[in-house]
Order: C-alpha cells, then sequence, then structure tokens
C-alpha cells in the first residue's frame, strides 16, 4: 500500500484531498518554478504593513496652531447654514469659550431689508452652541451672519451668502 493510499484509507476521499492540497500550498518551489502540470496554486506571502511612530520634529520648534478667525472678542464658527423655499437658516459654535450664559443671533440682510432672530447658547465641556436658527424670508440672495455675545464679550462669523428659492 502505498503512502497516499493508506492516508486516504484513514482520512477519507475528502479529508486527503483537502490535507494535500494544504500540503502542497506549503511546498517550497523548485530552483526551476512551479511545477508545470500542478493545478493548485502555489501559496504566496505579502509584507503586512508596520506600524512605525512618526517622526519627531526638529529639535527646538514647536508647532504653531492656525489662530481661529475672530470678528470681535470670541471666535464664531458657523456649523451649517443654507436656504430653503421661505427660510434662511444657520448654527455654530463659540470654541473654546464656557460661558454660564450667552445669546446667539441670526441676521439676514439683502437690498436693504435686515431680520434677525435670537436663541440662547447652550454651554458644553468646551465651548458655546449655537443651536439652528431660521429666520423666514423672501426668495433672493441674503447675507448671513450669526454673532455671540455674553456679558462684555462678542464675537461674529464671517458673513456667507445663500440664495432663496
Amino acid at each position: 500500500m502505498s503512502r497516499v493510499s493508506g492516508v486516504i484509507g484513514v482520512l477519507g476521499v475528502s479529508s486527503a484531498a483537502l490535507l494535500l492540497t494544504v500540503l502542497t500550498g506549503c511546498a517550497p518551489e523548485s530552483a526551476d518554478g512551479p511545477d508545470a502540470g500542478s493545478s493548485t496554486p502555489a501559496a504566496t506571502t505579502s509584507a503586512s504593513p508596520s506600524a512605525s511612530a512618526p517622526a519627531p520634529l526638529p529639535t527646538g520648534t514647536d508647532p504653531t496652531p492656525t489662530p481661529l478667525p475672530t470678528i470681535g472678542d470670541v471666535s464664531v464658527i458657523l456649523a451649517t447654514y443654507g436656504a430653503e423655499a421661505g427660510a434662511v437658516y444657520a448654527s455654530g459654535i463659540v470654541p473654546e469659550r464656557v460661558d454660564a450664559e450667552g445669546v446667539c443671533t441670526l441676521t439676514a440682510r439683502s437690498a436693504g431689508d435686515t431680520r434677525s432672530a435670537d436663541l440662547d447658547a447652550a454651554p458644553s465641556p468646551a465651548a458655546m452652541n449655537c443651536g439652528e436658527i431660521r429666520i423666514t424670508v423672501p426668495a433672493g440672495a441674503w447675507d448671513l451672519s450669526l454673532t455671540y455675545a455674553s456679558g462684555d464679550v462678542s464675537g461674529s462669523s464671517e458673513t456667507v451668502t445663500v440664495t432663496v428659492p
């Protein structure tokens, strides 16, 4: 009895075929290359990515953070803004500022028409949040700005233009 038929007798035909396939894939190739008659692909290996630490900064340099845009005493950043039929809206944050209270005001301007609406700001651990404020307006182009005020500090966002259909 040959070695292969002994394995087939012990394991069964399907188990022996699986074992033969696995072992053939793990066998090293000869110096002449893979066996031309083999239908089993040779196992391949790939290099796994290695985690490397970021390169340290040169000595004597500190990264300088980009300052937030500020109009007034504090920065006000528009988080969302837009327009839909009959209305404009915006929300924002006042980063690096936590007050007991504050007021957010959305102002919309178009061709001499100025409209505004207020909302109490909500404090979070690292910022004051201006939730969404909506203003009813007629169709056209509108310039929006969001203002925050608390005590003796205030600031405004940059102005953006939206178009109401």
